[in-house]
């Protein structure tokens, strides 16, 4: 099988997407309608989306000692949520491509006045599964404990790639990579969960996307689409995210362990994951920027969702602007729920 991989600055054209174009304009609408339906069958969701913006805490909780996970930390939400935890007096380790851009952060953030918490940054490519690995075994070098893990890094609306490891790109950089680093992490969390100075809960924390709401789990059409749309490739790899938090949350609370497992919309963002867009798409969006929410919001709904003594033993709920809301349907189908967890499993050679 060939490997349609892009090689990053070589100017090699991506890839054409397979499937022909009335199956891609199927795919296409059939995504955005799901996003829109969900809008217009439930006008709450409309308001919390556009007419609020979310409220967490007015002073960060203390969580000195403690240690948190977090995947993409140098830009956009990542970077507010790295800003709070550090507030937080966190340990924080963050995961990112770039060694330098998470050294150039940490100096900026230290230089823009918070001095609390402490952080160490490894080398992170959720495209390459060895990456992963590679990480997971710094951060257990590194961390004695790990007291909360945030999923955060991802693509939106990439082109069509084939990853290293055979896997379309953006399945594997929102959704399997971090399935593989949380099943690596999860033992030492679970040893975290029983120390005795521990009185709260673990968290894993999955940032998710209402874009689930155009998902729909096809296990013949998962790691490899065989009609790829990036709009669609990227509800459903969002869609796997939330359902992996209900599934292994309903496992662990089988277990009796005391960590939960949580997912979360950080809201509509204008980004520069916007950028894979159409440029009239992005133009459209730009026009209605006012309406949105801006990566401070995002990032605190991330930390609500970390932190917030209100979600203290809760788990296998789905997050929005601080409040639990009802994903896509499929998501409490347990069948699929764990139809995809052994397919994972499987994938990360797990």
């Amino acid at each position: 099988m060939a490997i349609n991989t892009i090689a990053r600055g070589s100017g090699a054209r991506p890839p054409s997407a397979p499937g022909g174009c009335c199956a891609q304009l199927v795919k296409f609408l059939w995504s955005w309608m799901g996003v829109m339906f969900n809008y217009a069958l439930h006008p709450s969701n409309f308001y919390r989306e556009f007419c609020t913006r979310p409220q967490t805490f007015k002073e960060a909780p203390n969580r000195s000692g403690e240690v948190a996970v977090l995947t993409g930390g140098t830009k956009g939400i990542g970077l507010e949520v790295l800003k709070k935890l550090l507030e937080s007096k966190f340990h924080v380790i963050i995961g990112c491509r770039s060694l330098i851009a998470g050294e150039e952060v940490m100096t900026s953030i230290r230089n823009g006045g918070i001095t609390t918490g402490s952080c160490k940054v490894f080398e992170l490519d959720l495209k390459s599964l060895k990456s992963v690995r590679r990480f997971a075994e710094n951060v257990l070098r590194e961390a004695p404990r790990i007291d909360l893990l945030i999923n955060n890094a991802g693509v939106m609306f990439a082109p069509y790639e084939i990853t290293e490891d055979l896997c379309e790109s953006q399945f594997q950089v929102n959704y399997l990579s971090h399935f593989v680093l949380t099943n690596l992490l999860l033992p030492r969390m679970k040893e975290t969960s029983r120390r005795s100075d521990k009185h709260v809960a673990c968290r894993i924390v999955n940032v998710a996307s209402d874009a689930n709401y155009g998902g729909h789990i096809d296990f013949d059409n998962l790691e490899q689409c065989k009609v790829y749309v990036s709009n669609k490739a990227y509800s459903d790899s969002k869609l796997c995210q939330i359902l992996h938090a209900y599934y292994l949350d309903s496992l662990l609370r089988s277990e009796d362990i005391k960590v939960n497992v949580l997912s979360l919309h950080p809201g509509v963002i204008v980004s520069d994951l916007w950028n894979n867009m159409p440029s009239v798409v992005v133009a459209i969006v730009n026009m209605f920027k006012w309406m949105l929410r801006t990566t401070e919001d995002g990032a605190k709904t991330v930390i609500y969702t970390a932190l917030s003594p209100k979600l203290e033993g809760v788990g296998g709920v789905y997050i929005n602007s601080c409040e639990i809301v009802q994903p896509v349907s499929q998501v409490s189908d347990i069948s699929i729920q764990k139809r995809l967890w052994d397919k994972s499993l499987e994938l990360g050679k797990i």
